[in-house]
């Protein structure tokens, strides 16, 4: 009788556990990875657009050398906001 009623009682925790907790589990994991892929993509981005200023301020032979490094700023971040205008821009008609 005590066999059985621990047996109903293991059963019973097993599958509110795999109701509750293997879900939570796998939410979080979700939400873990998630968040690791952005901070790698935000850096890699931010390691690209140093890599073209460089690249711009090294090999484009532009003007004063003061000026040049200036110029590749505004020319990325013109692109930038550019892009940036664009999906905000096709985000808004999609609402619509």
């Amino acid at each position: 009788m005590a066999d059985a009623a621990s047996a109903h009682i293991i059963d019973l925790v097993s599958k509110v556990r795999a109701r509750t907790t293997l879900k939570v589990v796998t939410l979080l994991r979700i939400v873990v990875y998630g968040l690791v892929v952005a901070i790698a993509l935000i850096t890699a981005l931010v390691l690209i657009v140093l890599g073209v200023v460089r690249i711009w301020d090294a090999y484009l032979p532009l003007g004063p050398v003061g000026r040049r490094v200036w110029l590749g700023y505004v020319v990325v971040g013109g692109l930038l906001f550019l892009g940036g205008a664009a999906l905000l821009g096709r985000h808004r008609t999609a609402r619509r």
